[in-house]
């Protein structure tokens, strides 16, 4: 078990008398400061990123100086869904080639039931000056999930979107939505 440090009223820092295990991720989302000190670091010093979540490791001391004790909370670092796209330049920009991009990942709530939809989702397309960044893609995509949509229009959205975006040459969305009722549904759209 691990000792979280307590900070007195004189700043210093002091293993606690009891133990106080560090479980799972903050309240709120991002990198956090510990709660237990008193300002957050003035250096170029970085909050460590954890891939997934383990026992704790003790706090790591940052920049610390005389005037008082600071230490970077060991919490991960969460992603968050985002409407925002975001681009990157095209290294083959007078080549036409084809990019697909797919994932199991996209989930909408039916506006008729409430119910959960999941699809896969295909994007495929020839770039023009940008490609899509994934992890910006991946936020994206995921950002549909609690929103109520039908089929079609989470289709025809993500290509309007992508589109805007990037401005490629050729596109298409594909979503294969899991069977509901019986019926399975396959909505594809293209650019142009």
């Amino acid at each position: 078990q691990r000792f979280m440090p307590e900070v007195h009223a004189r700043g210093s820092c002091q293993s606690a008398s009891r133990a106080e295990p560090v479980i799972g991720p903050p309240r709120g989302l991002g990198p956090k400061i510990s709660p237990l000190c008193q300002r957050k670091p003035t250096s170029a010093a970085r909050t460590p990123v954890a891939s997934r979540q383990t026992t704790a490791p003790s706090p790591t001391p940052v920049a610390a100086d005389s005037a008082s004790c600071r230490h970077v909370a060991p919490f991960l670092v969460l992603s968050q869904p985002s409407k925002e796209l975001v681009t990157v330049p095209n290294p083959e920009k007078g080549r036409d080639y084809e990019i697909l991009c797919e994932t199991d990942e996209l989930t909408c709530i039916c506006p008729v039931t409430g119910q959960p939809d999941f699809a896969t989702v295909r994007i495929t397309y020839v770039p023009d000056e940008f490609l899509v960044e994934l992890k910006s893609l991946k936020m994206y995509i995921w950002s549909y999930r609690d929103e109520g949509a039908f089929h079609e229009a989470v289709t025809n959205t993500i290509l309007d979107d992508l589109v805007q975006a990037l401005s490629p040459r050729r596109m298409t969305v594909e979503t294969v939505w899991k069977v509901r009722g019986g019926i399975l549904t396959t909505v594809t759209a293209s650019h142009p």
